[in-house]
């Protein structure tokens, strides 16, 4: 099976572990994502794997993330 990982926005999600060009019948394989957004707000994606399956090619799938602001702390030690 010819397998292809597309993800066209990909500035929110990044691909950390791609899948391989081609898979067996019957073998599995693994791949990672993360999520950095570009801003606040929510973000989506659309994961597209292209395959040899007539019925469902390609399969894809709908990435949701939220960028929220980054927290800070300060810690003030009255004496």
């Amino acid at each position: 099976m010819r397998s292809l990982l597309m993800l066209p926005l990909k500035w929110n999600f990044i691909i950390t572990e791609n899948l391989p060009n081609t898979l067996a019948s019957g073998t599995s394989a693994t791949f990672s994502l993360s999520f950095k957004p570009s801003a606040l707000g929510n973000r989506s994606a659309m994961i597209s794997i292209a395959h040899n399956d007539a019925d469902k090619n390609p399969f894809t799938f709908k990435l949701y993330g939220e960028g929220t602001q980054k927290l800070t702390q300060t810690i003030s030690i009255v004496k």
